[in-house]
């Protein structure tokens, strides 16, 4: 499963790159890549692309994982005072969620995942 979030503030690429490290610090269960995205190249460009502020997650599991994973970003969220986009519209504030909210948050991401 492939998860893209954006985090959301003035200096965006900065956030993203602090909250991947944060990710890859955590040895979190099942999440398998998180990457910076960039931009997307047109016909005869060359180069990376630019760091747009976001990130990719790859993910192995089930809902235990997403579930860890949403635990992750809210605690991330709560510390550094950010919000974070997640797909479908969601989005963690930067105050802390319930358990219950957490449940709710994986069950749109599952929701959206399945989606063709």
């Amino acid at each position: 499963m492939e998860l893209t979030i954006r985090v959301e503030g003035d200096d965006a690429v900065t956030d993203a790159k602090s909250l991947k490290d944060f990710l890859e610090n955590r040895s979190a269960k099942g999440l398998n890549e998180v990457e910076m995205a960039r931009t997307v190249h047109k016909e005869g460009e060359q180069g990376l692309g630019s760091f747009i502020g976001s990130l990719l997650l790859k993910l192995a599991g089930g809902d235990e994982v997403v579930k860890g994973i949403v635990t992750l970003l809210n605690t991330w969220a709560q510390q550094h005072d950010k919000r974070i986009h997640l797909p479908n519209g969601v989005i963690i504030p930067a105050n802390t969620l319930s358990p219950e909210q957490i449940v709710e948050v994986v069950g749109k991401i599952k929701d959206q995942s399945q989606k063709p």
